[in-house]
């Protein structure tokens, strides 16, 4: 099981210690080097990434570069149980270290862990309910 904490994002902010090592044992570790194309535009979004050290530059062939985000950071978190494409792709700026946990992952540790499973579906829930709040109106 590769050594990580998990806490530095608010998604697992929710999970027990011993979810949270269910999690860290279905994790695949990426290294980074600069300029290296973490997930292009147009991919199939196979599962969360975590962002553990360095930065990205999200680019979209449309528009350009469309920001930069540094660690800790979280993506893609609806593909874990949803299919989808990346809209856009993400170039490490310089070293860095990405943590995946692919959808096929997700899956063992719904069979494995079925508390930690659903504490994060939750807090992927909690996520995106915020994102569409803050994207529609208020109607009373």
């Amino acid at each position: 099981m590769i050594e990580v904490d998990l806490r530095r994002f608010p998604l697992f902010a929710g999970l027990a210690h011993e979810e949270l090592e269910a999690v860290a044992a279905r994790l695949e570790v990426h290294e980074l080097a600069r300029d290296q194309v973490l997930w292009r535009e147009g991919e199939g979004a196979a599962g969360l990434v975590l962002l553990e050290h360095g930065a990205l530059r999200i680019e979209s062939r449309r528009d350009g570069e469309l920001g930069r985000c540094e660690a800790p950071a979280c993506f893609g978190a609806a593909s874990l149980v949803g299919d989808g494409q990346r809209e856009s792709s993400a170039v490490a700026t310089g070293v860095g270290r990405a943590l995946v946990l692919s959808r096929t992952a997700f899956a063992r540790l719904v069979e494995d862990s079925p508390r930690a499973a659903a504490r994060l579906l939750s807090a992927i829930a909690g996520d995106l309910a915020c994102i569409l709040r803050e994207g529609l109106p208020f109607v009373a």
